[in-house]
């Protein structure tokens, strides 16, 4: 299921042409820029059962790492494009003047990311992305990231939404998996980015 939104629209306004556009130009570069984080963390994490040996922790908190590096680059790569092609610009930080779908989640993956990247993946309360996971997440001092309970797909659906999302308010396009009910647009997120899912194999 992957329908176009912009089918059906007035292909003789010029702003609408414009917009629809913009939006699949946009929408091809969010998908590109993701296509392999999810594909990599889904082929890493298979093969780890239950029990879990020092070597397999220690795979898992790399595993886990490099997923949120990953993902934080290509949110961040989608939306400087989203940016050039819908000329409307965007900081992950700022409180725009509509609300987003999971825009706080984004702000965490960047959060996240930012510890792995500078602090060694060690949440410290002398960095400011530290302070703000320990203050607003609840993380302890010392916490490896890599160790968290993290749910990395999870993680990169509600990335992937809040993109779809901030394509529909800056567009005024909105994609069909926005309008579908959490558990289903997982289902449809993933059978989009793992060949796998699509195929009931997975």
């Amino acid at each position: 299921m992957n329908p176009d939104p912009t089918d059906q629209l007035d292909r003789a306004n010029p702003e609408i042409v414009h917009a629809r556009d913009a939006y699949r130009v946009a929408l091809r570069h969010v998908n590109l820029n993701l296509a392999s984080v999810l594909l990599a963390y889904h082929a890493g994490s298979h093969g780890t059962g239950e029990e879990v040996s020092g070597a397999d922790a220690a795979y898992r908190k790399f595993l886990t790492e490099m997923a949120l590096v990953s993902l934080a680059n290509g949110v961040e790569s989608a939306l400087l494009d989203i940016e050039r092609e819908t000329e409307a610009s965007f900081n992950v930080w700022d409180e725009p003047s509509y609300e987003l779908l999971h825009h706080e989640q984004a702000k965490l993956v960047r959060t996240l990311h930012h510890i792995v990247k500078h602090n060694g993946g060690i949440v410290a309360g002398n960095s400011l992305a530290g302070r703000l996971l320990m203050d607003q997440y609840g993380a302890a001092e010392g916490t490896e990231i890599g160790a968290l309970s993290l749910n990395i797909p999870a993680l990169f659906c509600r990335n992937y939404l809040f993109l779809l999302d901030l394509l529909r308010n800056v567009t005024g396009i909105e994609h069909p998996f926005l309008a579908l009910p959490e558990d289903e647009q997982a289902k449809q997120i993933a059978s989009l980015f793992l060949p796998e899912a699509s195929s009931g194999t997975a």
